[in-house]
């Protein structure tokens, strides 16, 4: 008796270790971020964005969720995308925009501080490729605002 239940429980642990595995085979696959909404979340804190770097593939479709952590109004503004918000202290907004098709990087700054709070989204490879270095439209950018 004690051997048929020491060998019903050990049949028990095999098949849920075998379930345990195949789930957590199906967990680590990352999603698929072509055709699905890429989405992120930027906070605005201390006159400073975090992450300063958003990645995305070219053509997706993105979902900011621009969180103002700070004491003070911040905006979220990414002109050459067309996309302008604002978030009061302790307010949370999001912004949905279509990345370039090709690879880029677009500037984002907070148009009240646009000296003190820049980042950027990163389309792809970043288009580094095409026009020459990468890091002579960060300081240029934040003279393109007149606010």
């Amino acid at each position: 008796m004690r051997r048929r239940l020491v060998a019903l429980f050990a049949v028990v642990l095999l098949g849920a270790a075998a379930c345990g595995d195949e789930a957590e085979s199906d967990d680590p696959e990352p999603p698929p971020r072509g055709d699905e909404a890429a989405a992120s979340t930027v906070r605005a804190t201390d006159f400073a964005f975090d992450p300063e770097l958003v990645e995305v593939d070219p053509g997706s479709e993105v979902e900011i969720s621009f969180v103002n952590a700070g004491n003070v109004n911040h905006s979220f503004t990414a002109e050459e995308l067309d996309v302008d918000v604002e978030a009061a202290s302790g307010e949370e907004v999001s912004v949905s925009f279509t990345a370039p098709d090709e690879d880029a990087t677009v500037q984002f700054v907070c148009r009240f501080h646009p000296s003190q709070m820049m980042g950027e989204i990163t389309v792809g490879d970043g288009g580094s490729g095409a026009g020459g270095g990468g890091s002579s439209g960060e300081d240029t950018g934040s003279d393109d605002f007149d606010y």
